[in-house]
């Protein structure tokens, strides 16, 4: 008996000696410090003349030292990105500038990258709402504003950052209040924040050392142990300061990195025009007539700014069968404006709306009958554009309904000595008035699925 509790208190000191780390770190939670690095609109390199980014840098360097990589238990850093453009990219590039400010800590600090981690935060929304919260440059009206957008949980990101571009209007303290926000809040979005988490000692660290380092607002050592989601928030409203990397339209100035991806090449270089063929015009079959094409070319201007686009289509078969009395002659030119729905630099992608405008003269005939005139037409459609991959084509579909009116005449083939065509009428010749018969459709105006690309890229600047 003696012998059994004898084992027994073996096994429970055991117990407690093995468990009393763990019980040291949960009464003793880990402490952190937070350190946001800044980029370029548009870019994923560290740059250290960025705001305050080498201060910032020599602070977490001087944090990570005088911690001890021992005592260190992880380093969270998650990357973000200001709310423009597409939503999809800037996920991308939150996580690439995650990863680039940890290939800098893993190259200093070797041993400690097993314990960094990554994350992409993608569009800092949080921490843009924080800082618009606590800004009191701009009057009461604009602030509120600005939050009941944020805070609009009907509308979707992409429906709010067009109506913080183009509703937000103008503040008597800061003038135009999109591009003021540009200046002063989206550009300290643009991060990589990163927080270390480490063991809490009793030992008093050098506080004061760090902090004559360390900008006011780039590094805050906790008073009290706080976990990373507390850390990421903790970002403060920091006054505004003149910087000339900073956009005051949001295609004003070239970014001063280049683009490491597809996406991010879109985003840099918008493109003026875009060239195309409509597929079912190159080899079509018309009854009666039987296979031939029909040449055709779009053109389609992209304006820098605004979501409409102009375009131009063109088709000029042209051709001639005397043998079997076989004629295709048209000259169509459409007028068209699209509007797209997509959101910033790859606004003219996705789906859209068309109006059509068109004038064709025409001469067709089959046999020995044919018909020639002149009309005019208006039609509707929706489309969709396709990127194919990571190159300049693209792929075009739709459909318009709308109306043409067209005033024409008959025509056959008399099959005399002489050979000739004449106007089918049996009237007296001084009756006889040109495009006197009219011909009206309601209904399809066109199909198309063009395949595209887009030319000369223009350099939008930041």
């Amino acid at each position: 008996m003696r012998n059994a509790k004898s084992n027994k208190a073996l096994v429970v000191s055991i117990l407690i000696l093995l468990l009393m780390p763990f019980s040291r770190l949960m009464a003793e939670p880990s402490d952190g410090v937070r350190v946001p690095i800044y980029f370029r609109w548009n870019s994923e390199i560290y740059d250290p003349a960025i705001l305050s980014n080498e201060a910032s840098m020599q602070s977490l360097f001087a944090k990570v030292d005088s911690i001890g990589v021992d005592r260190i238990d992880r380093i969270e850093i998650t990357g973000f990105s200001s709310p423009e453009g597409v939503y999809e990219f800037n996920v991308q590039l939150s996580l690439h500038r995650a990863r680039n400010v940890a290939k800098i800590l893993r190259t200093r600090y070797t041993p400690l990258a097993r314990h960094i981690r990554v994350d992409a935060g993608g569009e800092a929304w949080d921490m843009l709402r924080e800082r618009v919260a606590s800004d009191r440059k701009m009057t009461e009206a604009s602030r509120n504003r600005v939050l009941r957008f944020l805070d609009d949980t009907t509308i979707s990101n992409d429906t709010r950052k067009w109506r913080l571009q183009n509703w937000l209007k103008s503040d008597p303290n800061v003038g135009e209040l999109y591009p003021y926000l540009l200046r002063n809040h989206y550009r300290k979005l643009r991060s990589g924040v990163v927080v270390i988490l480490y063991e809490k000692t009793d030992e008093v660290q050098p506080q004061d050392t760090v902090q004559q380092t360390a900008p006011a607002d780039t590094s805050a050592i906790a008073a009290q142990p706080k976990d990373t989601a507390a850390l990421l928030k903790e970002i403060p409203a920091q006054p505004a300061t003149p910087d000339t990397t900073a956009r005051v339209q949001p295609q004003d100035t070239l970014p001063q990195q280049p683009a490491t991806d597809s996406l991010a090449a879109l985003r840099i270089f918008h493109p003026i025009v875009g060239l195309s063929t409509n597929l079912i015009y190159d080899v079509t079959y018309v009854p009666g007539y039987g296979m031939t094409s029909i040449p055709s070319f779009g053109l389609e201007y992209y304006p820098a700014r605004g979501h409409w686009t102009y375009g131009i289509d063109v088709e000029w078969p042209m051709w001639k069968h005397w043998d079997s009395h076989r004629f295709m002659q048209i000259n169509n030119i459409t007028f068209s404006g699209r509007r797209y729905f997509r959101e910033k630099d790859l606004r003219y992608r996705g789906l859209y709306l068309l109006g059509n405008m068109n004038v064709a003269r025409y001469g067709i005939g089959f046999d020995k009958k044919g018909w020639e005139g002149e009309g005019l037409g208006a039609s509707l459609g929706i489309g969709h554009k396709w990127l194919l991959g990571k190159s300049p084509l693209y792929l075009d579909l739709g459909v318009a309904v709308g109306a043409f009116y067209s005033g024409y005449d008959p025509y056959v083939y008399e099959d005399n000595a002489l050979g000739w065509y004449y106007y089918d009428y049996d009237g007296k010749p001084e009756d006889f008035q040109k495009r006197n018969n009219r011909w009206f459709w309601v209904g399809p105006t066109r199909v198309w699925v063009s395949l595209g690309i887009d030319l000369f890229n223009r350099r939008v600047k930041e």
